[in-house]
């Protein structure tokens, strides 16, 4: 180790004026894909990035700077993450492809119709007071 300070130094020095030109660079480029295609999957961006030169780290660290959206369609394994700039459109699908519906409030998978209407397990609803006593007997919030 080194007395000084010179590792310090280099940790905490501003970025030079090239790596600021090649972060615009690559800023341009992921707002312009964004906004050209709306709201796409993350690992296509990452894929069109990495054949654009960029790489996976430049790519995520350029979505960070310009604040594109996330967003995770689905869960566990079978999931995907759309990246934008501004709003993310709702994705449609069958609901037979799609994942588990999950309470907004505590995640618990909704079994009933009630609860996948309301959005909420029965046990939230009843604890919000929001509906009368649920009719799927409060079974869900076990079910995590």
């Amino acid at each position: 180790m080194h007395g000084d300070g010179g590792g310090a130094r280099f940790l905490t020095a501003e970025p030079d004026r090239g790596d600021r030109e090649d972060q615009r660079e690559i800023d341009e480029w992921l707002r312009e894909y964004l906004e050209h295609e709306g709201s796409a999957k993350a690992r296509d961006v990452i894929h069109d990035g990495k054949l654009a030169g960029y790489t996976v780290d430049e790519i995520k660290k350029a979505r960070r700077r310009i604040k594109a959206a996330t967003r995770r369609h689905g869960f566990g394994p079978g999931s995907t993450f759309f990246w934008s700039i501004g709003a993310i459109e709702p994705i449609h699908k069958p609901m037979d492809s799609m994942a588990p519906m999950a309470c907004r409030e505590c995640g618990a998978v909704l079994e009933t119709p009630d609860s996948i209407a309301a959005g909420v397990c029965a046990e939230c609803r009843q604890s919000a007071n929001t509906d009368p006593p649920p009719t799927d007997g409060g079974t869900e919030k076990g079910s995590k």
